[in-house]
């Protein structure tokens, strides 16, 4: 047994050492054990007996209100459900998927258009041949793209909550303040993507059709973009899911979605509504989740099997 060990005790003896990643991680666990003591984690400012009291009334109130200090009865809960719940579904889901589906669509435009200015091989003298060798010229090209990526870190480096915070007392209360704080921030995330996909590119296409004499429009509508495209929907569908989870929270904030109904039921102690509309909005994801997870599915073996048609002789 002990032979047996020894190559692994070996092999753990000789491992690569970093000295910066054991410090940080030091660091962050001092930090943490700090934070626990003396940031008055331990206080409890309500009672245990009332802390249990409150958690069991809560769950109580939990149930359909005709149901709350009665045996279940589905015929009640159905009546509860038809006149409390039922007359705003359709306009609380679609509200929310509204949201999502202009936002994304806005924030995949946004993220195309900067995503050429931020690919370095688009941005060369002659683009995806040879950079120039001129550092004036180098300079000249390298300022619009590193201030395009600056510009999309801070875009997706904001959080969507701030961003509609921010822009309640620019725009007011209203849709369109939710659309463009989750536009905002995902052209931050699609446009870098989108850069990286052009970067990440097999060059041979782009460098035939540059050397044939393409202009840099020309390569990117008809060569780049065609190569990208199948990528390129996968994450955007990827962004729909998190836009609509995004947008349901933003609900609360006052904006136009499903988080509205959810923060209004809240504040009218409506406990049992606030309740149905939060499983409706777990619904409403799992339902945009599985739909996106399909149409990525067949969009990533569409793109495995034109990768693998065009390797072909």
């Amino acid at each position: 047994m002990s032979e047996a060990m020894s190559p692994i005790r070996r092999l753990h003896r000789h491992r690569p050492r970093r000295p910066f990643v054991r410090g940080s991680a030091t660091l962050m666990l001092v930090t943490v054990v700090a934070v626990w003591w003396g940031g008055g984690l331990w206080s409890a400012p309500t009672p245990g007996v009332a802390r249990w009291e409150n958690l069991r009334r809560f769950l109580t109130e939990l149930r359909p209100y005709p149901l709350q200090g009665r045996d279940w009865d589905l015929g009640l809960a159905w009546e509860w459900w038809s006149e409390r719940i039922g007359p705003v579904v359709v306009e609380a889901s679609l509200s929310t998927l509204a949201l999502a589906v202009v936002a994304v669509a806005a924030a995949a435009a946004g993220g195309w258009l900067v995503s050429v200015v931020a690919a370095r091989p688009l941005g060369w003298k002659d683009p995806f041949l040879r950079p120039s060798r001129s550092r004036g010229m180098r300079v000249l090209t390298a300022v619009p793209r590193y201030a395009t990526r600056g510009g999309l870190v801070l875009l997706r480096g904001i959080p969507v909550y701030v961003w509609a915070f921010l822009l309640l007392g620019i725009m007011g209360i209203g849709a369109w303040t939710a659309v463009v704080a989750l536009a905002i921030h995902n052209a931050g995330i699609l446009g870098r993507l989108f850069a990286e996909g052009i970067e990440n590119l097999p060059p041979a296409t782009a460098q035939r059709a540059r050397a044939e004499g393409a202009a840099r429009s020309a390569l990117w509508v008809w060569t780049l973009r065609p190569q990208l495209e199948a990528r390129s929907w996968i994450y955007v569908f990827y962004r729909f899911e998190t836009c609509v989870r995004e947008s349901t929270v933003l609900g609360l904030l006052g904006l136009n979605s499903l988080g509205w109904f959810i923060q209004d039921a809240r504040a009218g102690q409506r406990l049992d509504e606030m309740w149905a509309f939060v499983l409706l909005g777990s619904g409403i994801i799992v339902a945009s989740d599985l739909m996106s997870h399909e149409i990525r599915t067949r969009l990533r073996r569409s793109s495995q099997s034109q990768s693998s048609a065009a390797s072909l002789p």
